[in-house]
Parts: structure tokens; C-alpha cells; sequence
């Protein structure tokens, strides 16, 4: 079982207007890029209540859960 949850695939939609995409997970990181809302990313670890996601083109960093759903 825990072999299938790191290797299922996670998607999440950003459900906020504009959010930014940070380099770490906490508010003073560094905001690398913003999403709006209806962005689908993927997900690639959860931690502190923030998701990795990636996005095209290989831009990856980290959103608040609450900011993003999985699904």
C-alpha cells in the first residue's frame, strides 16, 4: 500500500484567484511564479501544510494546501 501512494500520480487544481508559488514552505520564501484559479499542477510531496506541485514546462515549488484540491 505505501509502495502505491508514492507511486500514484496526484493532481490538484488552484482553487484561489492568484496564488503564489514559492521556493519553500513557509509566507517569507521566495514566490518563484503565481497560478489562478483552474490551474491543474501535479503533486509531488505534502509537508507543513504546503504541496510540491509541478507545472508545465518543469516549474516546480511549493502552494498552501488550502490554496489547491486534489483530485
Amino acid at each position: 500500500m505505501n509502495y502505491y501512494k508514492q507511486s500514484a500520480i496526484l493532481n490538484a487544481v488552484i482553487v484561489k484567484n492568484e496564488v503564489a508559488i514559492r521556493s519553500g514552505v513557509n509566507e517569507t520564501s521566495t514566490e518563484l511564479f503565481s497560478l489562478n484559479s483552474g490551474s491543474k499542477v501535479s503533486v509531488k510531496e505534502q509537508r507543513d501544510g504546503y504541496l510540491k506541485i509541478k507545472f508545465s514546462k518543469g516549474k516546480i515549488g511549493w502552494v498552501k494546501a488550502g490554496d489547491a484540491i486534489l483530485i
